[in-house]
């Protein structure tokens, strides 16, 4: 009887251990809901910038002055008649003049004109020319101020030679800003005109003072 009460006791302890031991059930979780999904907000400095259009060579010349629109061969042409002759004006300058700032002025001609020379053979190659009435315009600025027609000499040469480069530069201005510079389209052609106008305002300036100080 006493053994009986004794494995009881044993159980019972055995029970109570196992009741105290046994892990309570997790609670059951929910299912997992989808992460909230983020949206990102992109400002204006975050945009990244459109590429650059490239510039159309192929796009119609703009209308010029005179509604023409030139070929680039028009404008080849037209300034092979502008440079032709200018080399030895310079020179004939050069040997009438009795001012050493007119003698300076026509040796930077003459240097501006050999270089300018050897550029225009270039495009005359590259581009070609074919004769228009944009030539004629050239060499009637020309024959307008041809320095074979200044027959004074001395200090009335200086000053002659220097009203006549004014006009004759003033012409090509014109001609350059509104006829060549608005039809041209090759871009060797455009860098050519565009150091030209360069030049031809440079000279301009510099002659002006020039005159302002001969006696």
């Amino acid at each position: 009887m006493a053994r009986l009460d004794l494995v009881g006791v044993v159980a019972m302890v055995v029970v109570g251990a196992c009741s105290c031991a046994s892990p309570q059930a997790a609670p059951a979780q929910s299912p997992m809901s989808a992460p909230p999904q983020t949206t990102t907000v992109v400002t204006g400095a975050e945009v990244p910038a459109s590429p650059p259009v490239a510039s159309d060579e192929a796009a119609s010349p703009a209308p010029t002055a005179s509604g023409q629109h030139w070929s680039d061969g028009d404008i080849v042409a037209a300034l092979r008649t502008a440079q032709a002759g200018r080399e030895e004006e310079a020179k004939s300058a050069r040997t009438r003049s009795k001012s050493v700032r007119v003698d300076r002025f026509a040796e930077d001609i003459l240097q501006d004109e050999r270089e300018l020379t050897r550029d225009e053979a270039g495009l005359m190659f590259s581009v070609g020319s074919t004769t228009s009435p944009l030539e004629a315009q050239v060499a009637d600025a020309r024959r307008d101020t041809a320095v074979a027609a200044i027959g004074a000499s001395g200090p009335g040469f200086d000053r002659a030679f220097l009203a006549s480069e004014i006009r004759y530069e003033r012409a090509l201005l014109r001609l350059l800003e509104n006829e060549m510079l608005p039809s041209a389209r090759a871009p060797e052609l455009r860098r050519f005109l565009q150091r030209l106008h360069t030049k031809t305002a440079k000279r301009i300036m510099v002659a002006q003072d020039i005159a302002s100080q001969l006696p």
